[in-house]
């Protein structure tokens, strides 16, 4: 195989952002066994709570839209599994990646263990939802709640209604290196938690345990799971997700893997049109590896790209966004059959 394709997702720096979906994701497959979606980024949801589907940003609180909603005392949960991971890709109010980014993160093995305790959860049934919801202020939701919802409209970000809200304490557990003194390690580490809500304790193999007295919404269930097929709800989940692409051949200065490299990108180009997507070259970082080699200067742009690959045998040639677009082009001109074949 003289070339590859490679998806990543765009973004802040490449390996950051890598570190930033593994975790991500490593919480996605943990709360989908359950009907949840982890909360990333604490915005204080609640119940009735309309979320943009970026998961994050509001597209209006619950009051605005469910004035009347009456909610139940919470309820006890548990959620006794761990969730395990190699990947420090954000904080998660436990200062994960902050940790792992200090000189004392040298002292520590590649893996998280993450768990969740003191948990409750508050709900809304659907019909409570129906009866509560103010049609006049937030008729555009009327749909979602009522069931009746007709594919996407690209050209309108979606959103889900928050129906459920799972909170608790987030708890984590990281395991020093062996050898050397394990305590002044400790020491070294707690130095970097500057965070009073946040408690650190050590054992004497090296186990360091770290345990937020915040309580904060840590999932929640999404009226999406009620009011969507199975397909809007993909395509929902895929609308804000944004990609760059790359093409990697062996010799990016070899003719025939240049060649190939160009019928790749054809071919993901016209697939990719074809279901609805839209792609564009982004080849500047590409073009700057052969900038500074004319110049003389040192490769940073070469390495940087290879440090994104985690193979030295493949070279990226070829650097593009792909995503669902929010507006309609024009197609490109195109003689007619007749006129280029003989």
């Amino acid at each position: 195989m003289l070339a590859a394709l490679t998806i990543f997702a765009s973004g802040r720096g490449w390996a950051q952002q890598y570190e930033f979906d593994r975790f991500r994701n490593t919480l996605i497959d943990y709360f989908k066994q359950q009907n949840y979606f982890p909360v990333l980024v604490n915005r204080g949801y609640a119940v009735g709570d309309v979320v943009n589907v970026d998961g994050v940003n509001f597209y209006a609180r619950a009051a605005r839209c469910f004035p009347k909603l009456k909610l139940p005392d919470p309820v006890s949960a548990a959620l006794s599994d761990v969730v395990e991971t190699d990947a420090a890709g954000m904080n998660f109010g436990l200062r994960l990646r902050s940790l792992f980014g200090s000189s004392a993160g040298a002292d520590l093995v590649r893996r998280i263990q993450l768990k969740f305790t003191d948990v409750t959860t508050v709900s809304a049934a659907l019909l409570d939802l129906r009866e509560a919801l103010d049609r006049r202020v937030c008729s555009e939701i009327a749909p979602l709640i009522d069931g009746t919802i007709t594919p996407v409209d690209k050209n309108q970000e979606p959103f889900f209604v928050v129906s459920e809200v799972v909170y608790g304490k987030r708890e984590a557990k990281l395991q020093l290196n062996a050898g050397g003194d394990l305590q002044a390690k400790a020491e070294r580490l707690g130095s970097q938690i500057g965070d009073a809500n946040l408690k650190m304790t050590a054992s004497t193999d090296g186990l360091v345990t770290l345990t937020s007295d915040v309580v904060v919404p840590i999932a929640v269930r999404r009226m999406i799971d009620f009011g969507f097929s199975d397909s809007n709800a993909s395509l929902i989940r895929a609308y804000f997700l944004a990609m760059i692409g790359v093409v990697a051949v062996h010799d990016r200065y070899d003719r025939e893997h240049c060649l190939r490299a160009g019928r790749i990108w054809q071919r993901a180009h016209l697939l990719a049109t074809a279901r609805n997507l839209a792609g564009r070259p982004c080849n500047e970082s590409v073009e700057m590896i052969d900038h500074e080699k004319a110049l003389g200067k040192p490769a940073l742009r070469a390495g940087l790209l290879a440090e994104v690959l985690g193979d030295a045998t493949w070279q990226p040639t070829f650097v593009f966004y792909m995503g669902y677009p929010k507006t309609t082009a024009r197609a490109s001109p195109r003689r007619s059959l007749e006129s280029v074949v003989l």
